[in-house]
């Protein structure tokens, strides 16, 4: 017979751990450090460096029509904001502008622009276009 002061317990198991929950589809939150978003904004500086340090010969060549281009060009640099901006609240993964073309035009229209984007990457990093090959001296 058991005496008062001992109490039996019994042990209950813990519960199974729950099942990993899949992935929420998107970019993954806080990879981005301070170097990275300097790495994005500097080189988005250039432009607007090139435009002021043009603007001078541009007035002095182009006379009154020089800042109806820079009217034109300002316009037109809204308009794609707006869209891109809008456009990224739908495009939730990588892809740069294959992703926003795809989604917006189609799977054919993403792909040529794709191409079209490493073609001018390849051909504008050498002089006057010409690739390696081209310099090659021709054994005839």
């Amino acid at each position: 017979m058991p005496s008062e002061g001992l109490c039996l317990r019994m042990s209950v198991p813990p519960p199974p751990p729950s099942p990993p929950q899949p992935a929420a589809p998107g970019l993954r939150t806080g990879t981005l450090t301070t170097a990275d978003i300097s790495f994005f904004v500097v080189p988005a500086a250039a432009p607007l460096t090139v435009m002021a340090g043009v603007a001078p010969i541009a007035i002095m060549l182009g006379g009154i029509g020089a800042p109806a281009g820079y009217l034109l060009a300002g316009l037109t640099l809204t308009v794609f904001a707006v869209g891109f901006t809008t456009m990224s609240r739908h495009v939730v993964h990588g892809g740069g502008f294959y992703a926003y073309i795809t989604r917006g035009l189609g799977r054919p229209a993403g792909m040529g622009a794709a191409l079209q984007a490493m073609l001018y990457a390849r051909f504008a990093a050498e002089p006057e276009g010409e690739t390696p090959a081209a310099r090659e001296p021709v054994a005839l």
